[in-house]
């Protein structure tokens, strides 16, 4: 299981100057490197150029003011957007699949 760099981030400072105050700089700087290179991995931000307008209907319509909430709900409806595309082509192509039995209630036979 992966954990989250941020929770080893105290004790890679503590033994990081346990280190650098011992006179072992090499493994510190190695720690420091591995550290700088977890964080740059983990906290990378993008900046995006989006149309105020589009911010402005989303929000309306969705009741959402944040924006970083406002793209990731577009996100996923994109994804089950086109999730639903690629279920589509697959309609048919099986020919010889028998239908498949489905539960209904006793009111809808």
């Amino acid at each position: 299981m992966n954990l989250p760099w941020c929770l080893f981030l105290p004790q890679l400072c503590s033994n990081l100057s346990d280190d650098v105050n011992s006179g072992t700089t090499t493994d510190a700087d190695s720690r420091l490197r591995y550290m700088h290179g977890s964080c740059t991995m983990m906290c990378m931000r993008t900046t995006l150029i989006l149309k105020d307008e589009l911010i402005d209907r989303a929000a309306e319509l969705t009741g959402i003011r944040e924006k970083t909430a406002l793209v990731h709900l577009g996100l996923e409806s994109l994804i089950a957007q086109e999730n639903r595309k690629r279920l589509l082509a697959l309609g048919g192509s099986q020919n010889r699949l028998r239908p498949i039995p489905r539960r209904r209630s006793p009111a809808a036979r």
